[in-house]
């Protein structure tokens, strides 16, 4: 009887599969109970004894945790990615090396390596020669318009400032105390 559940189907290949076949169980189970006398052989090294749909059920908690921890390193490396780590130039003081000026009196350098602060002599105070200011101004790639402000500011003018490349000047001068020049490097 076709319609009846109880009797096995018949196709062209044969009898339909056995049970366990059918309920999903593949190659990566273990093999049915030995009969009396008959040998069991061990499976195949690495050969899977779990149910395929147990297999699955691995193969899917591993990605979920492949995706939380890639989710995770996604959120770390953007948020590392906002800090703003400070570039620390050393201009100022390849300067003062190059110009052999790093002792000299009324040449200070400051804020580890990030400001200089010149002061040349006047009629009332000592201070550095205005060549070795005009050395290291030259070093740190001084524009020829600001070098002509410095050297054109009179007592009247009060405090000067400039910026350029990675620097910005501020200068005051007096007969009475000389040219005061601070250098800083900018972020």
């Amino acid at each position: 009887m076709a319609g009846d559940i109880d009797s096995p189907a018949v196709s062209a290949a044969g009898p339909a599969a056995p049970p366990s076949a059918a309920a999903g169980y593949g190659q990566s189970q273990p093999p049915p109970p030995a009969s009396p006398g008959q040998t069991v052989h061990p499976p195949a090294s690495g050969a899977d004894w779990r149910p395929a749909e147990a297999s699955s059920r691995a193969s899917r908690k591993h990605l979920v945790y492949g995706a939380v921890g890639l989710g995770f390193g996604l959120i770390a490396g953007i948020g590392l990615g906002q800090i703003n780590i400070p570039f620390s130039s050393n201009a100022i003081e390849e300067a003062a090396e190059s110009c052999s000026v790093t002792d000299t009196y009324g040449i200070d350098i400051g804020d580890n390596g990030q400001s200089i602060s010149m002061s040349s002599e006047g009629e009332d105070s000592t201070g550095a020669d205005y060549a070795d200011i005009s050395c290291l101004l030259a070093e740190m790639d001084i524009p020829d318009s600001v070098e002509s402000r410095i050297g054109t500011t009179r007592a009247l003018d009060g405090r000067q400032s400039a910026d350029w490349d990675e620097f910005t000047a501020s200068w005051g001068y007096h007969p009475d105390s000389g040219l005061n020049i601070v250098v800083e490097i900018t972020d």
